[in-house]
């Protein structure tokens, strides 16, 4: 299973026990930004290579951009799905993923 780039505690909560760690705010920010910031230019990239509307890329190359009366004539449900599922896993936002937090 792939490993999502936002894993561990919520934002608001990282931060949170940063600043309760007794840091001062400034270092607690620094230490977020380095945490984080690793996560987030790796999320971007992705993203650039197969942005959230890869179903609509999909079925644009697909269809050549002809109109279509059922999408389901075009991209199967477990096609869907799975590219669906693959920016969940990407994004941070699987079960399993959630779950774990």
């Amino acid at each position: 299973m792939q490993r999502p780039f936002f894993s561990g505690p919520p934002p608001a909560r990282a931060l949170a026990d940063l600043v309760a760690s007794g840091a001062d705010v400034v270092s607690a920010l620094e230490a977020y930004e380095a945490r984080r910031l690793p996560a987030t230019i790796q999320f971007v990239l992705v993203n650039r290579a197969n942005p959230p509307d890869a179903i609509i890329r999909e079925v644009y190359e697909r269809t050549g951009d002809k109109p279509l009366a059922n999408i389901d004539d075009v991209i199967s449900r477990e096609e869907l799905l799975a590219i669906i599922d693959g920016y969940k896993r990407v994004a941070g936002y699987a079960k399993e993923g959630l779950a774990a937090r």
